[in-house]
């Protein structure tokens, strides 16, 4: 995610002296993950293995839709700012090709899901859609998952909405947004809660 908003932030700054302080931590950061013999990635718990608040997450979409996201914005990042090189283009596409490719095993009815998940999660889709992962046969399918499953956090919420909007179905996602934020909405808060509880 801090990948994602290090672009976003470079785009609407243009503060080229940090993106280029970070930008090789960022490639070095990628350089942990190890990968399946099928190309996806494999799950790094750590020390605190945080996918979202509340329930029903589906680690292993999101781990490699992220991961996906996070190639996919390395790259246009990089090219934006002249900070990559050929031979570091090439190897990060190969990586988001090979994790493309594994992340069929992961279609199900309604989008993706994992085996050990069972159970579609609209961060997950969401976080498919975002990363390009998502085929154009599953998107009119995700459209009605990304309507119906409600599990995101108010911070993962964003992902969902975004992609609805990517979708092209602004009018959900406007939909979405009021009614998942009416209570955050009605009261003078400046900030958004952790949980939908407040």
């Amino acid at each position: 995610a801090y990948m994602i908003v290090s672009r976003e932030y470079y785009l609407a700054t243009g503060d080229e002296e940090t993106l280029k302080m970070v930008y090789p931590i960022f490639l070095d950061y990628l350089d942990l993950w190890e990968f399946n013999e099928d190309g996806s990635v494999v799950f790094r718990s750590g020390s605190f293995p945080w996918i979202d608040w509340g329930n029903g997450y589906d680690a292993s979409v999101m781990e490699n839709a992220w991961y996906a996201y996070a190639l996919k914005t390395m790259i246009l990042l990089g090219k934006e700012a002249g900070l990559l090189s050929a031979e570091k283009e090439t190897s990060l596409s190969s990586r988001y090709e090979k994790i493309k490719s594994a992340f069929r095993k992961f279609e199900v009815t309604g989008g993706y899901s994992s085996a050990e998940s069972g159970a579609l999660d609209d961060r997950a889709n969401a976080l498919a859609v975002l990363s390009g992962l998502a085929s154009e046969e599953k998107k009119e399918e995700i459209v009605s998952t990304l309507s119906t499953v409600k599990q995101a956090s108010p911070y993962m919420e964003k992902y969902v909405l975004e992609a609805l909007c990517q979708l092209g179905r602004t009018d959900l996602a406007k939909e979405r947004m009021l009614s998942r934020y009416a209570d955050m909405i009605s009261l003078d808060y400046s900030t958004l809660w952790e949980s939908w509880d407040s």
